[in-house]
């Protein structure tokens, strides 16, 4: 029921409350009320929603303090998962007494929340990343694109990255089986091992044929051998470390030219993407492109996740293949040889995954050809609207506002203390009614007002209390770990246990401060001797010195300056 409906019904009921026998009837058609309604509310039969709220493990004013809350820290960017929601309504409960809530409480509360909330999957994206979506500089970049763009055909809008495969990857799938436990898992063959692929592709559909770079200091004969499905025209290199080099890519650039050489016409011009690698940006990388007409364009540092062509689905779907192609071969039998394996079939992966309708897709999605950088910048405008919705707005006061005066008496900080203080007043109240029977109407207003303020500041003060609690396990996560940083070492062959750590930490602590101890009485010493002395007090700086020095066998005694305390120092090797 809405909160106006319940302030109509409210004030009809006053309307009638000195009358024995009302016109029920007449009143609901006079107020527009629902007739049914208003007649079970006359008998004080209550309405639903306290009947409702007596049902859940919160009230309504404990639910609506913590959708409040939720609010609040959506709209910091800080939105609420399960887990927190669940402590948070854990407690509200606790403050007010009451026992925890259920299991599935959480799930249930999230999917009757109000409209406009959505139950999402956040995912995880390196902070470079989100922080290069300036709209700026994207629109900066992309006018630069668009100059060079002009007059270029489709063909000649190349786009080449590298993309890695780790050997023997599958992927979870659904399986009918007779054996439940021993077919739950499925083998791989050299998991670990990359084989790294440099890929090339056309605004027209065209793809190059792939560059694959082994792990490895040499090709090994059991690779070619026998291996009728390899592609004949591919390349494939190896390297130490399985990845790409300035040397390689400056290889692969001159097959690139050997191979789109005749797609361009007399003194036409080639458009080379790619990102920021440095093995991208050498000198003699970006002289061959001058030599040979080919502009080369990199993509702004972290953007090429959504500005790359084969960022989006070309290397997706040769992923999504790679692993099916891999489930079905550990399913039948298990290769002796992952790499010879991989190029038994990255052929025919690469025919299923990179299409010329899939090529053609990823520039466009891109706004790279056809040229269109809305396709990008708009929906990166729409998500900085959205986390900027809410920033507050600086409003500039004609005067300066006088300072509030402090109230008498100090207003109930708790939750506990306001539902105390509410309690006394609803008895404050029913006790002056008794008492003031020909002013029913306006007692009846005024508890109907008292109500309304006492579950606004009930809201207020849950709420505040949760967030509160919530600011300051931001604040405590925050805060620098205060312990002295230290670089020493712990010699060890063995390994060692936080206990047998520490205690050597102990040990060595407790040898320095003594040797610091010592360091401070031969300075003592030495400074006492350079200055004239009483002849008894030159005797004890001897003594002392020899000591420490060495020299004096014998055990040193010390006296303060009031000759109380006596005190024995044990020789200790300086």
């Amino acid at each position: 029921m809405s909160s106006d409906l319940e302030t109509r019904i409210q004030y009809a009921l006053a309307t009638i409350s000195d009358q024995q026998t009302p016109n029920l009837s007449a009143l609901a058609r006079s107020s527009n009320l629902p007739y049914r309604t208003l007649v079970r509310r006359f008998h004080e039969r209550g309405n639903f929603e306290d009947k409702r709220s007596g049902q859940r493990a919160l009230n309504l004013v404990q639910e609506t303090a913590l959708v409040r809350y939720i609010k609040q820290l959506d709209d910091l960017w800080a939105p609420c998962t399960l887990q927190e929601i669940e402590r948070c309504a854990n407690s509200i409960l606790a403050r007010s007494g009451q026992p925890p809530i259920s299991k599935m409480w959480a799930n249930r509360f999230v999917r009757r929340l109000p409209e406009g909330f959505f139950w999402i999957k956040q995912k995880p994206i390196d902070k470079n990343r989100l922080e290069s979506e300036d709209i700026s500089r994207l629109i900066t970049w992309f006018e630069h694109v668009g100059g060079w763009l002009e007059g270029i055909s489709p063909k000649n809008i190349y786009n080449f990255d590298e993309t890695g495969f780790q050997l023997g990857q599958t992927r979870a799938q659904k399986v009918v089986t007779r054996y439940r436990y021993s077919s739950e898992k499925l083998a791989s063959i050299d998991r670990g091992q990359i084989v790294t692929s440099i890929e090339c592709i056309a605004a027209d559909g065209w793809s190059m044929v792939p560059y694959l770079i082994f792990k490895g200091r040499t090709h090994m004969e059991d690779w070619f051998r026998d291996n009728p499905t390899l592609d004949q025209r591919y390349n494939i290199q190896v390297s130490p470390t399985g990845w790409s080099s300035d040397l390689i890519a400056l290889e692969w650039l001159h097959i690139f030219h050997e191979s789109t050489k005749n797609r361009v016409g007399t003194n036409g011009k080639r458009v080379l993407f790619f990102d920021g690698h440095g093995s991208h940006l050498t000198f003699e990388f970006l002289d061959f492109c001058d030599q040979k007409r080919i502009i080369p364009i990199s993509f702004r540092p972290h953007t090429s996740h959504f500005a790359q062509p084969l960022d989006q689905k070309p290397f997706l779907s040769l992923k999504q293949h790679f692993r099916k192609e891999n489930s079905l071969t550990n399913a039948w039998f298990r290769p002796d040889s992952a790499k010879r394996q991989f190029l038994e079939d990255i052929t025919l992966i690469r025919k299923k995954a990179i299409t010329p309708r899939i090529i053609r897709s990823a520039f466009r999605d891109t706004g790279i050809w056809p040229f269109n950088p809305n396709i990008v910048i708009c929906p990166i405008q729409k998500r900085w609207d959205e986390r900027h919705a809410n920033d507050p707005i600086l409003e500039l006061l004609g005067h300066t506002p006088e300072p509030q005066s402090s109230p008498i008496i100090s207003p109930p900080q708790t939750v506990e203390k306001l539902n105390r203080m509410g309690n006394k007043l609803e008895k404050r109240i029913a006790k002056i009614s008794d008492q003031m029977e020909d002013q029913t109407e306006e007692l009846n207003r005024l508890k109907r007002d008292f109500k309304h303020y006492q579950t606004g500041q009930l809201i207020n003060a849950e709420y505040t209390h949760e967030l509160e609690s919530k600011l300051l396990s931001i604040q405590a996560r925050q805060r620098p770990i205060q312990t002295k940083r230290t670089r020493k070492q712990l010699s060890s062959l063995t390994a060692l246990t936080p206990l047998d750590a520490n205690r050597r930490i102990w040990k060595r602590d407790e040898e320095e401060k003594k040797l610091d101890h010592m360091r401070m009485l031969r300075a003592a010493a030495q400074d006492s001797v350079s200055t004239p002395q009483r002849s008894d007090e030159n005797k004890d700086l001897e003594d002392l010195e020899g000591w420490v020095m060495g020299d004096n066998r014998e055990p040193l005694y010390i006296v303060d300056t009031e000759g109380v305390t006596l005190e024995k120092l044990k020789k200790c090797k300086y």
